[in-house]
């Protein structure tokens, strides 16, 4: 079972297209109900209400979380990691974080890109 370190609170922004595509909505929903230290706030794009990852969005969820984070883990298309990393720098979370996140998917875009460079040779 998870478990957060002894006083680190966690928030997860949990992006799909719809309310079917959040993996493990149910499971993360109950880890939320069961340790106050672990906010999770779910959010589909295609279905009404339909809110993506922006600044007002983040506004709204850090100010009601009451905390700057201290890491932050970005998943997603390049230009979305790197315009949500900006607009974390930009409320508090330092810079160099948002140069690790660019690195990190630049890397892992690459690698795909191979692959499926790879798949379509054979």
């Amino acid at each position: 079972a998870w478990h957060a370190a002894p006083g680190a609170p966690m928030l997860l922004l949990h992006s799909a297209r719809t309310e079917d595509a959040l993996a493990f909505r149910p499971e993360l929903a109950a880890l939320a109900a069961a340790d106050a230290r672990f906010s999770y706030v779910p959010l589909v794009t295609r279905t009404a209400p339909g809110r993506r990852i922006d600044a007002a969005l983040l506004d709204e969820v850090l100010a009601d979380w009451g905390l700057v984070p201290a890491r932050c883990y970005l998943c997603g298309p390049t230009a979305f990691v790197e315009a949500v990393a900006q607009l974390l720098v930009a409320r508090g979370v330092p810079q160099e974080f948002h140069a690790i996140a660019h690195n990190r998917m630049a890397t892992l875009n690459a690698a795909y890109e191979a692959i499926e460079k790879e798949r379509r040779a054979a």
